[in-house]
Formats: C-alpha cells, structure tokens, sequence
C-alpha cells in the first residue's frame, strides 16, 4: 500500500470512528452507561461552584453507595467542565451539557487511534499492517461504547497508547529527551487516569532500564533521564495524591476515606461490611474465577472476553455467540500465533519491527492487568466486566497484527506476502464493527 492510499485509509477510519463516537455520546441514555450517574456528579459540582470538591462533600456523594469518585483521580471531569463551559455559553440544557461531558471520553478514544496508527508505523514494515494494528484498536465495540460516556476507562487506554508509542520510539530511535518527555507527559496522565493503568508506568520503567542497561549505556545519563521521566510524571500527576495527602489525613490514594464514608453513608445492604464477595463467602481463588458463580449462566472468564469485545448497558445488551468466536478468531488465535511465532524464531531476524523483549513486557502488561482484576474481584466485589481489562487493548491487539503478519510471511523476493489478507480483515473488522454498532447498540442504548 501506497503512502498516500496509507494515509487516505487512516483518515477515513478516523472520521468514522469519530462519527460513531459522536452519535453515541449524543445518544446513549444515561440509564445505559455504568457509573456514568455516579461521575458525572464531579464535573457538574466543578461546574456550578468553580472549585474542585474535597470527596466528602454530599453533593458528589452517591446516595446508594455512600462514597464519592472525586476521592480518586478526575483529571477526565476536569477536562470535562471545560467544554461543559463552553456549551454553557450557547445553552443551558442538561442533556447538551452532558453531551459536552463526554467528549473527553470521545477524544480519547480519538486519540488512541491517531497514537495506534503512529506506533503502528514503527512496529511494522509495512502500511497495511500499521493500518490493521489502529483498526484493530479503534473499531472494538465495547471500546466505541466506553467512548460515548463519561469514564476513566477510555482515558486510560489513551494514556496506554501515548507511552507505547513512546515504547516503539525509543526502540527504534534511542532514548533521546524527546521520547523521555513524551514518556513522563504519558506517565503522569496515566496516574490520573485509573488505578489498574498504573502498570504501564511501572512497565516503562522496566523497559527504560533494562534496554539501556543491555545497551551498555552511560550510567550517568541513565539515571538523569529516569530522574527527568519522574519529575515530569510527578509534575503533572502529584498534585492531586499531595491534595489527598493533606486533606485525607495521610490517605493520597483515597482508598481508605471513600470505605470509610461507604461504611457510614451507604444505602443498607451496599456498605462495605455487608458487600458478599468470594472471599467472605468461602469460595476458593478456583471456585470464583472457573465454576459457576452463583447468579450466572456463564463462567468469569467467558463474561470478561465476551464483554472485552461488546456488551452494552449494564451488562444486559450482549451480541450473539458466532460474533464472539469471529472475533476470537480475528483477535485471539493470531495472537497465539504471534506468540508462538516469536519463541519459535528466537534470536533471529524479524520480518518486522517487535523486540522479543517488547513481547515479553507485553504479555506481562496482560498478566498484570489480569492479576489486578482477579484480585478486586476475590476481595472485593465480583465483576465480570471485560472494561476491566481494557488497558490491555493495545498489546492484545498489537500481537494480534503481529500474528497476522507472521502468517502472511514473505515472498521469495523478501517483500511481504500479506497485503491482501490484512486489506481483507480491515474491511471484515471494521463492517463487524458497524454492524454491531447498528444492530445491537443503537437500538438498546441510543435514543433521540
């Protein structure tokens, strides 16, 4: 594919994907967007008082659960009530202010995939794979979903693709002080973002350290640019756990103030002490996450990949099951296929630009969000929700293309055979995605 039919492609992807976005933040009652009620409370304080609320404050406090969002990181609000000002000038209507809420969920999903397509040039060789690498990304529809109302989980997979662009920047061209601003600019607004998305900081930290020391690199100039990824990180994301510090006696990460308020305010039978999870109900780690858990009709793990790719509203609006296993078969075996591919070729040449030692951080990422979702799942509330796992998007969907790629393999001239099956699978994606979107979300969750 042609450099200019390369960027013609992406540019109408997108405009599409913006256009979905759009639509369904315009749209999607707020009835059918979980927890949207709940934070929407802090732009809406922001908004009409001009200051940032403490968390204890009755206004943004949720009359069921008895605690508020504002205790955890809301740069999202924040950036919310700037457009919500905006409208403000033209309207007054509620729903035209809340629409304006959700375009921060709208650009971040827009910017996720200007930040794919731009990694996707540097992991791959080849336009047509850097293509499918962004479509895959973009065009998930539980990922348009979670981009149509107002929550940390789109801005947190924004944040994601910002440092693995950063990632694949540093691999191919050094670790100048560009690509460690870029890093600490990602870092920090991926501390603001969600709790479970902290693993990518930590992550770049790794991968800062171990490839520069496998470079043999100055140790001096090592440490300075650690120092300087930190003090942007820092600079960006520490006001907020500093103000949580000082106000929540010692408490920056809110955690112990919003179960305190929870304990106190919550509705009876939603307190914390009352909440039946796993672990108080006897279950083992075993029973929880493989059999039946009480009240459901499918395992943890099937809910988590089923509602990884689309499931809408409260967890009531699924797609059907052969749309499911297409996307396994899309998705989830060429990245087996990938991983395979990569141990099986070991040090030699690849025909496009991974590191075996990115793969290996990749699969931790997956691991690592895994383990932190099992975890609040056993201690603390059973959730079968696959946007629990959406910091993962970008590196399953990156082994994915990679899987795909190592498929196609190469002609005898050394030029990738893969154009046509990636072009074949962009087309099929992206009309999956649509369909979906039309057939299944529209019609339970948009009203006009």
């Amino acid at each position: 594919m042609s450099e200019k039919n390369y960027k013609l492609v992406r540019n109408l992807e997108l405009i599409a994907f913006l256009i979905l976005a759009l639509v369904a933040a315009y749209g999607l009652v707020i009835t059918k967007a979980p927890d949207e009620a709940m934070r929407y409370l802090i732009p809406q304080y922001i908004f009409n008082h001009g200051k940032l609320p403490v968390g204890t404050e009755p206004e943004v406090i949720n009359q069921i659960w008895g605690f508020s969002y504002a205790l955890y990181p809301y740069l999202t609000s924040q950036i919310s009530v700037v457009f919500m000002k905006i409208a403000s000038v033209f309207t007054a209507s509620p729903l035209v202010l809340l629409f304006a809420a959700r375009l921060t969920s709208v650009l971040s999903g827009f910017g996720t995939m200007i930040f794919a397509f731009k990694a996707g040039k540097l992991f791959f060789k080849e336009n047509e794979f850097a293509l499918l690498f962004g479509t895959f990304v973009g065009f998930v529809p539980q990922f348009i979903f979670l981009c149509s109302y107002q929550n940390n989980d789109c801005f947190a997979v924004f944040c994601s693709a910002i440092i693995i662009y950063c990632w694949a920047y540093a691999l191919k061209n050094g670790w100048s002080m560009k690509v460690c601003l870029g890093l600490g600019i990602g870092c920090g607004l991926c501390m603001l973002s969600y709790y479970s998305a902290y693993i990518y900081c930590l992550a770049s930290l790794i991968l800062y350290f171990v490839n520069r020391a496998m470079k043999k690199e100055k140790g001096s100039d090592i440490l300075l640019k650690a120092l300087f990824i930190i003090i942007i990180a820092f600079l960006i994301a520490g006001w907020f756990f500093v103000r949580n510090y000082l106000i929540h006696n010692g408490d920056f990460l809110g955690r112990r103030t919003l179960n305190e308020l929870a304990e106190q305010f919550a509705m009876e039978g939603f307190k914390p002490s009352q909440l039946a999870n796993p672990a108080n109900m006897g279950f083992t780690f075993k029973q929880t996450f493989i059999s039946l858990y009480p009240g459901q009709v499918l395992r943890w793990p099937v809910i988590v990949i089923y509602s990884f790719f689309g499931c809408f509203g409260y967890m009531e609006h699924w797609l059907v099951k052969p749309i499911y296993f297409l996307y396994l078969i899309l998705v989830a075996v060429p990245a087996v296929i990938f991983i395979v591919y990569m141990i099986a070729r070991g040090k030699k040449e690849k025909p496009f630009f991974i590191s075996g030692k990115l793969t290996i951080l990749m699969i931790l990422l997956i691991f690592m969000n895994l383990g932190l979702f099992m975890y609040m799942v056993y201690y603390s509330d059973w959730q079968g929700q696959g946007r629990y796992m959406m910091p993962s998007l970008l590196p399953v969907m990156l082994m994915a293309t990679g899987g795909i790629r190592a498929i196609a393999g190469k002609k005898a001239d050394n030029k990738p055979n893969g154009s046509v099956l990636a072009k074949v699978i962009i087309v099929v994606y992206f009309a999956l995605c649509v369909f979906n979107y039309v057939r299944y979300f529209a019609p339970n969750c948009l009203q006009f």
